[in-house]
């Protein structure tokens, strides 16, 4: 699944699957970003949480 933000080629993701796994995968793109589970709707909102986390586990002086 990739979404409308991913400028990935589907069909050099589909081959590149096919390739390493001998599976020719369906690939969908959305047209508009899906929310998951707790707000986050995409690997940058994973990354800002994770970051966001680590911060208040090691505060800076």
């Amino acid at each position: 699944m990739l979404g409308p933000d991913q400028a990935m080629d589907e069909g050099w993701l589909a081959s590149e699957v096919e390739r390493r796994t001998g599976k020719r995968p369906t690939v969908i793109r959305f047209d508009s970003k899906r929310e998951f589970s707790g707000g986050l709707r995409g690997s940058s909102d994973i990354i800002r949480r994770a970051c966001k986390v680590a911060a208040q586990l090691d505060p800076k002086p």
